[in-house]
C-alpha cells in the first residue's frame, strides 16, 4: 500500500515538471515564415513581445486576478514586470499563456 502512495506521488511530481518545464509560448510559424501569434520571451523580470502591436497584454495570478494591462505599441516591445517570482497567466488578445518569474 505505502509502495502504490509513493508511486501515485512520483507520477504527480512528474506530471507537474513536465506541465511547467515546457516552452511557455512557443510561436506558430505561417507557410510564409512570419508568425501567426505573438512571441513571448521571459527573462527573470523581463518581458519581450513580438508580433503584437496593437495587442493588449494582461497578467493574471493563478488565482485569476488581474495584476497588471499593457498596451502593446510596436512589434518589439520590452517590458519589465514588477511582479514577485511565481507562476502566472499571460493573455496577449486571445492567446493566453503560462510564464514562471524567477
Amino acid at each position: 500500500m505505502d509502495r502504490l502512495l509513493e508511486l501515485k506521488k512520483c507520477i504527480v511530481v512528474m506530471i507537474f515538471v513536465f506541465m511547467y518545464t515546457l516552452p511557455s509560448f512557443p510561436s506558430l510559424i505561417s507557410q510564409n515564415g512570419t508568425p501567426t501569434e505573438a512571441v513571448v520571451i521571459v527573462t527573470e523580470n523581463t518581458l519581450t513581445i513580438h508580433h503584437a502591436a496593437g495587442s493588449t497584454l494582461e497578467i493574471f495570478s493563478l488565482t485569476g486576478s488581474r495584476l497588471a494591462v499593457y498596451k502593446i505599441n510596436n512589434d518589439e516591445e520590452v517590458i519589465d514586470l514588477n511582479i514577485k517570482k511565481g507562476c502566472y497567466l499571460l493573455k496577449v488578445d486571445k492567446v493566453v499563456r503560462k510564464i514562471y518569474v524567477c
